[in-house]
C-alpha cells in the first residue's frame, strides 16, 4: 500500500507579487530555500510519503522557462523524484476541488497525506510522526486525522474533541475550541477522502464561497467515522505576505 501526499498549490500569488516576493507563493524565499523546499521537508517531521501529487497553477509554470524550470526543479529535487506535477488550468472554487484533481493518480485504498503548502510545524517530540500512518493507541485506528496547535484566532479552521479524544466537530472560520488545524490532514483510505469531498460540493457546503478542506472531515465526522487530532507544538503560517515577513523577522532574515 502507499501512502500518497497531495498538495494542492494552484491558488493565485497576487497579494504575494504586489508585496514584492515574487510572483508564486511557492517559490518565495523561506530560509534560504523555495517555500515548497522548505514546506516538504517540514513535512517529513510528521510523515514521509512514498509519493507526492502537486497540483499547481498551469500559469506558474508557463510564466517564464525560468520560474517554470526552477519550480519544477524545486519539487523534483525535494521529493527525489516521487512526484507528479499536475497543471490546474483553471480556477477551482477551493483546496478541496483542487485536491479531487489528484485523484486519478491515486489508488482508491492508499493512504492519504492532503496538506497546505504555506505553513511549518514543529513537533514536540519524536512520536507525533506517523511515517506511514498512524501505527499506535488510539491513531491506530483512526480513520482520519487532523494535525492541530493551539490558537484562538477566527482566521484558521478549527476541531473539537470529546473526553475519547474523538473529533465531534469541525468548523472552518470559526473557533468552536482552542484546536486550530494545521492544515495538514491524513485518511486511512483515500476513496473515503474523494466521496466525503464530493457530497461536500454536490450539496455546496462553502464557507466564503470557497470549498475549504478541513470542513471534509466533518463529513466524515458525520458518516460516523473516527476522527482524530495530533497536536504539534507550534505553526508557523506562510499563507500571506505579512505572515511571511514575521516568519523573516522572527529568523533574522531580510523581508
Amino acid at each position: 500500500m502507499t501512502l500518497t501526499c497531495v498538495l494542492p498549490m494552484a491558488g493565485d500569488s497576487v497579494e504575494f507579487e504586489r508585496a514584492g516576493l515574487g510572483h508564486c507563493r511557492a517559490m518565495i524565499d523561506v530560509d534560504g530555500r523555495p517555500a515548497i523546499e522548505r514546506v516538504i521537508d517540514n513535512l517529513r517531521e510528521v510523515a514521509d510519503p512514498d509519493f507526492f501529487v502537486c497540483l499547481v497553477r498551469s500559469d506558474d509554470l508557463r510564466r517564464d522557462r525560468e520560474h517554470a524550470q526552477g519550480l519544477q526543479a524545486s519539487i523534483e529535487r525535494v521529493t527525489g523524484g516521487r512526484c507528479r506535477i499536475v497543471p490546474v488550468e483553471n480556477p477551482t472554487d477551493g483546496a478541496a476541488a483542487t485536491a479531487l484533481l489528484a485523484r486519478e493518480w491515486i489508488d482508491p485504498d492508499d493512504e492519504l497525506w492532503i496538506a497546505n503548502v504555506d505553513q511549518l510545524v514543529r513537533v514536540a517530540h519524536a512520536d507525533v510522526r506517523v511515517a506511514t500512518g498512524p501505527r499506535s493507541g488510539d491513531h491506530a485506528r483512526a480513520d482520519g486525522l487532523l494535525l492541530c496547535f493551539h490558537d484562538d484566532d477566527p482566521r484558521w479552521s478549527y476541531t473539537r474533541i470529546d473526553g475519547r479524544g474523538q473529533v465531534v466537530e469541525v468548523a472552518e472560520k470559526r473557533v468552536v475550541s482552542d484546536l486550530a488545524n494545521c492544515g495538514i490532514y491524513y485518511v486511512r483510505r483515500a476513496q473515503d477522502f474523494w466521496r466525503a469531498t464530493e457530497r461536500m460540493i454536490a450539496a455546496q457546503r462553502t464557507v466564503r464561497g470557497v470549498f475549504f478542506i478541513a470542513p471534509v472531515f466533518q463529513e466524515l465526522v458525520d458518516e460516523g467515522r473516527d476522527v482524530r487530532v495530533l497536536v504539534v507544538e507550534e505553526m508557523r503560517s506562510l499563507g500571506t505576505p505579512e505572515s511571511v515577513k514575521r516568519y523573516r523577522a522572527r529568523a533574522g532574515a531580510p523581508s
